[in-house]
């Protein structure tokens, strides 16, 4: 028994040798054969250290070195492993230290090729090998995995994806400075698998390209809190937090972000984030060849060429499933956008309870602090100082509950034909021309309609917003609007509001003004829109201040401006809806509703015309325009109408009547007065229309203005006051004037009276939709013909000789002569009543001067020369009767000495002051009676009679 004791425990000793020989030799053996089988498949190896301690569970090795032909490289400075071996019983593999410090490894993959630091591995794509795989996977093993501490420093790895010849396509390398974690990491396998990571902290991380070499990313420092999933369904992380991200540093330097940091992430079935810091933020954008931005393109070409799997196309690809995503809170710090100029600038953004459901989108409230678009530019294109948007649901329906914006100046530009563009050249750079000749294209290719979304917005207010060109284009001190829908046809609106609007300053500068229409309040109540009515409950334009400038060629220049800026030439037309009938299908036109339309009650209304001669600068206040009731349903019934505005400074005209313009044929009824206009300011259209200026005067008008089945029946009474009038050339007389036969101003003088008014009745008559109907027309033929039937018509009572005119022209009047009896110069009773009619007609026309001119004739004087006055009248009668020769007439001519013609003239004078001395015994002013210088006209064989004419 002693000896086989004996024999054990020198056996047991011996193996406890043999084991320690073993053991002790073992890391000598395992770096011999690695580096010969690493020999043996062409690499040049080297392994510096090889330590195994079986019994404490550690692995160490050093200075491993593995290098192929082609540069593909394994290097190892040291890795460490110490598990613990007691929990393997229970299939749970803890790793009490794992350390790994500098590591440069070449990873290699193509088609059928896979390399690990230059080491061919098989790539296991038959089906044999998958098998195998998942045989081999299936059932024993480790169930468990922890890791106390872990430390990775200086890794280095690199991939690059070759071709079937071997040619690298891509060759990019990441590279991990440290890493450490804090707490135990914890995973556990199979069904009921879970996963515990403390804290994990990554330091300089790099990725750069080495094929062309360039440094693509770097980031300084990641941080990773609390990582946690229960059931590897289900992952819960604390904190995410990433310092210093740069893409391209070294060269564009395109993306620059100095810190991002994501708090409390949950993910299952939907994902969860709590809040996402972002903090300042920069981005420099590429130009392409086609001077399209573009964003890193060098990291976009270098990630498209690791993978040579080609995109599937996207009628082919499978739908993805969408995963709910919430998001409390999102911040982003400044941000900065540029390419060779600076894009963007943005001091900040937060955004708080964003929720994304498939194509359901909720938002909370999202609030922008100052943006300004080319920051850089000498004025930029867009400056917002804020906005805040709360209650953003979009699905189905589309709901925002509020918007509010901050000041905000809108620069736009000038192209070449004068039309605006917003930052024409970013534009262009962001969408490509393609793009827009694409979708003129498309449009010719029948879409299927969309089924339309319903939109709703509680509430938007503005703070000061301005728009700029190379003039002010718009601006307004506060913008509001509450409850707006829409949806399908179907609109509402509650109510809007724009304060202290100003459109468009003037490009040439007029003193005193600013802007073409300014407008301290603009209001809108319940506004609605169905498919065949628009309704609207009240406008209100409070106190407008509007400037209308139309220029030498009679063009408005705002709405010359407009057109230019909208790109249309000078003259052009603007476009016109296509017309519709109920037998092509087309909609039935939208009906109009308005209950109540007010402006002002003290607008101003400044007019500059250059068309005329001398310009037109006229200042209009008191502006105010009601109109209520108007309905295009019931186009029977007429809205009320009432106007007012004031004229100078003492004038005005008002405008009342209904108006009715919404049936097939207009119908309308208006009452007017005009009072108190200084007609100087109206000279220059005087001078355009009737080739006469207005010296001075004024003017009132009653209006009487009827429009029934489109045919217009109107009178417009007007007086003057103190009407001075003065020609323009002959030559620029307009059509019509000429039919006077006198000058304008000795045909108003005809009809002023010693107040020195003048009152006329203008007949305006005809279709309103006739070709010829205009207001120059007008003027130039009825005017002339009312200012001739007007004195007519006056002075056809007091014995005017109609019988003197000549169509309607008023050259050479002339009233009833006065008769006398042969050689006599009383006046008779005949002679008393027509000079008492003169006299009536000069005591109401003062400023009217009569012309008496009573020449003697042959009559007179054989009444009172003749022996045989009886003898001489038969005579003279009887020659006048049966026309005797000229012979006989000579042989009876009698001879009349000087003296009697004396005499004749005499008698001529007697006659005339006679008739001035019975006018001024009648109450005539002496100076309104011209007398003729006495004549004797022999040659006149009449009843002597004394002429009246008017003088001019």
């Amino acid at each position: 028994m002693r000896v086989v004791s004996r024999v054990a425990k020198y056996l047991i000793i011996s193996l406890l040798v043999l084991l320690v020989v073993v053991i002790t030799l073992l890391p000598f053996v395992v770096r011999w054969q690695a580096e010969t089988w690493l020999n043996r498949q062409g690499l040049e190896a080297s392994i510096g250290y090889i330590s195994i301690r079986p019994i404490m569970g550690s692995v160490q090795i050093n200075d491993v070195q593995v290098r192929a032909a082609n540069g593909e490289q394994l290097a190892v400075n040291e890795l460490l492993v110490n598990i613990a071996w007691r929990p393997l019983s229970d299939q749970w593999l803890q790793i009490e230290e794992l350390k790994l410090d500098t590591l440069a490894i070449d990873l290699v993959q193509g088609p059928g090729i896979l390399r690990i630091g230059g080491i061919s591995i098989p790539t296991g794509d038959s089906p044999d090998a998958v098998a195998e795989a998942e045989t081999s996977s299936s059932g024993g093993g480790i169930d468990r995995i922890s890791l106390e501490q872990l430390s990775l420093n200086n890794l280095d790895i690199c991939y690059s994806r070759v071709d079937a010849a071997n040619l690298t396509l891509a060759n990019q390398c990441a590279h991990l400075g440290e890493l450490t974690h804090t707490g135990e990491l914890d995973l556990k396998l199979g069904e009921d698998g879970a996963l515990l990571v403390p804290g994990i902290q990554l330091q300089e991380l790099r990725w750069y390209d080495r094929l062309q070499p360039l440094s693509l990313l770097a980031i300084d420092s990641v941080s990773l809190v609390n990582l946690v999933s229960p059931d590897m369904r289900l992952w819960h992380l604390d904190n995410l937090a990433v310092e210093s991200i740069s893409l391209l540093p070294e060269t564009d330097r395109a993306l620059q972000l100095d810190r991002a940091e994501l708090q409390v992430l949950s993910a299952s079935d939907n994902i969860s984030v709590e809040k996402l810091l972002l903090g300042e933020l920069s981005a420099q954008l590429q130009l392409s060849q086609e001077g399209q931005l573009t964003f890193a393109p060098a990291i976009m070409e270098r990630v498209t060429a690791l993978s040579d799997t080609p995109a599937k196309d996207q009628s082919e690809a499978e739908p993805v499933k969408s995963t709910p995503v919430a998001l409390s809170q999102f911040s982003l710090g400044h941000v900065a956008v540029a390419t060779d100029r600076s894009l963007l600038a943005m001091s900040g953004l937060n955004l708080q309870g964003l929720g994304l459901d498939g194509a359901e989108v909720s938002l909370e409230g999202l609030q922008l602090a100052k943006m300004v678009v080319l920051p850089g530019a000498d004025k930029s294109a867009l400056s917002l100082s804020q906005l805040d948007v709360a209650g953003l649901t979009v699905g189905e329906k589309i709901e925002l509950d509020s918007i509010a914006l901050g000041d905000t100046q809108l620069h736009l530009q000038t192209l070449d034909n004068g039309q605006l563009a917003f930052a024409p050249t970013l534009m262009a750079q962001l969408i490509p021309e393609s793009s827009s000749e694409a979708s003129t294209g498309d449009a010719e290719v029948e879409v299927s309609p969309t089924p339309q979304k319903t939109f709703s917005l509680g509430s938007l207010k503005t703070s000061q917003l301005q728009i700029m060109a190379e003039q002010e284009l718009l601006s307004l001190d506060a913008l509001t609007l509450q409850s707006l829908t829409a949806g399908a046809d179907v609109v509402g609106l509650e109510s809007f509001r724009v304060d202290k609007l100003a459109i468009m300053a003037p490009v040439t500068e007029v003193e005193g003004v600013e802007h073409y229409v300014r407008v301290p309040a603009v209001s809108l109540k319940g506004l609605s829109k169905s498919p065949s009515v628009l309704a609207l409950a009240q406008l209100e334009i409070i106190d407008p201040d509007i400037f209308l400038h139309r220029d030498s060629d009679g063009q408005l220049v705002m709405l010359e401006e407009l057109n230019r800026f909208i790109g249309k030439a000078a003259g052009e037309a603007p476009d016109e809806p296509g017309e519709s009938s109920p037998s092509d299908g087309g909609d039935p036109p939208m009906q109009l509703q308005i209950g109540e339309v007010l402006i002002g009650q003290q607008g101003q209304v400044r007019v500059l015309d250059e068309s005329v001669s001398p310009a037109l600068s006229q200042q209009f206040s008191k502006l105010g325009l009601s109109i209520q009731h108007l309905d295009a349903t019931r186009p029977d019934k007429g809205a009320t109408l009432n106007f007012n505005l004031g004229v100078n400074r003492f004038g005005y005209l008002k405008l009342a009547g209904d108006l009715a313009p919404f049936g097939d044929h207009l119908n309308t009824s208006i009452d007017g007065e005009l009072h108190g206009v200084d007609v100087r300011n109206l000279s220059g259209y005087a001078g355009k229309f009737i080739g006469y200026h207005l010296d001075n005067g004024s003017v009132d008008a009653d209006i009487d203005l009827a429009v029934r089945e489109d045919k217009i029946d109107a009178e417009i009474t007007t007086r003057f006051h103190e009407l001075k009038v003065s020609p323009l050339k002959k030559d620029e007389l307009p059509e019509g004037a000429e039919e006077l036969g006198v000058p304008l101003e000795f045909a108003l003088s005809l009809l002023r009276d010693n107040d020195g008014t003048i009152e006329l009745k203008l007949p305006i008559g005809g279709n309103i939709n006739a070709p010829e109907f205009s207001l120059s027309k007008i003027i130039n033929k009825v005017l002339f013909k009312v200012i001739a039937e007007s004195v007519v018509n006056y002075y056809l009572p007091f014995g005017l000789l109609a019988k003197s005119l000549i169509g309607d022209s008023l050259a050479n009047l002339a009233f009833q002569p006065v008769p006398f009896a042969p050689g006599m110069a009383a006046l008779d009773d005949p002679a008393h009543e027509n000079l008492n009619k003169i006299a009536q007609m000069l005591k109401a026309r003062q400023q009217l001067h009569l012309l008496f001119c009573a020449p003697s004739t042959r009559q007179d004087w054989m009444s009172v020369y003749a022996q045989d006055g009886a003898k001489n009248a038969d005579k003279a009668e009887q020659k006048d009767t049966n026309k005797n020769t000229q012979e006989e007439v000579a042989a009876s001519e009698p001879v009349i000495t000087p003296e009697q013609v004396t005499a004749m003239k005499q008698l001529a004078d007697q006659r005339t002051e006679v008739a001035k001395a019975y006018l001024v015994d009648a109450g005539v002013k002496p100076g309104q009676m011209i007398l003729c210088t006495g004549a004797f006209e022999k040659a006149l064989d009449k009843p002597p009679a004394m002429t009246i004419s008017i003088g001019q």
